[in-house]
């Protein structure tokens, strides 16, 4: 298995690829790109056909759904086969601390948001799961090509 790390910060990075070369994974590439960029075309990156693709608020800076579809469309290409994607959900408790305090606008969505979001991307309405973490600050929606009716992994 192999994987293809991409973010813009050279110190995430970093972070990572000195983990995984003490861990197991023997076939990783980290790629230092700016994914808003890669969307509008700005950057190129070569990628192989992907089985996952797994997005930590990708589609936080979108403000609107069609931005967020566009985001994901553009990025990815029809390269997924499932993709994960972890957002803010609008009963997070820190949302007011976030927005008032350290004026950090995020965009938050619900369920229905991720499963429009997917649905408006081409995956099938009961191919895509949504659960939370236990602090309920995070949405996770999992989604599958090709795959409705998934056995639960949420």
């Amino acid at each position: 298995m192999s994987f293809t790390l991409v973010d813009v910060d050279a110190q995430a990075l970093q972070y990572v690829r000195e983990r995984l070369i003490r861990g197991v994974w023997s076939r990783w590439f980290a790629e230092r790109r700016n994914l808003l960029h890669l969307c509008i075309g700005r950057q190129q990156l070569e990628l192989e056909p992907q089985h996952l693709i797994y997005s930590s608020a990708l589609l936080i800076t979108s403000t609107t759904h069609r931005d967020a579809i566009a985001d994901v469309d553009l990025l990815l290409l029809g390269l997924w086969r499932a993709f994960n994607s972890r957002q803010f959900h609008t009963s997070n408790p820190t949302r007011g601390l976030m927005d008032h305090l350290l004026d950090w606008r995020l965009i938050h969505r619900d369920e229905a948001d991720m499963l429009r979001l997917a649905q408006a991307a081409g995956f099938a309405p009961d191919a895509t799961q949504c659960c939370f973490e236990s602090a309920g600050v995070n949405l996770f929606s999992v989604s599958h090509a090709n795959q409705p009716g998934l056995t639960r992994v949420c």
